[in-house]
């Protein structure tokens, strides 16, 4: 039996100004999510793209 090789993640970035958002990943559920890193620190989060899209809304929603 082979041993599974790791798929390599992408960064994702903005369009215009190329900043990191984080690495392109699939979750175990079959999710599709950003892995993100915190600024100088070790520490990592993943969060679900369905997740982000609800910050994202209940945020911009806030600030009207």
């Amino acid at each position: 039996m082979k041993d599974k090789i790791p798929k390599k993640s992408k960064m994702v970035y903005t369009p215009k100004e190329h900043i990191p958002l984080g690495e392109a990943v699939k979750t175990e559920t079959g999710e599709y999510a950003l892995r993100i890193k915190k600024a100088k620190e070790n520490a990592y989060e993943t969060i679900s793209v369905g997740m982000l899209m609800t910050q994202i809304v209940q945020a911009a929603e806030t600030t009207k």
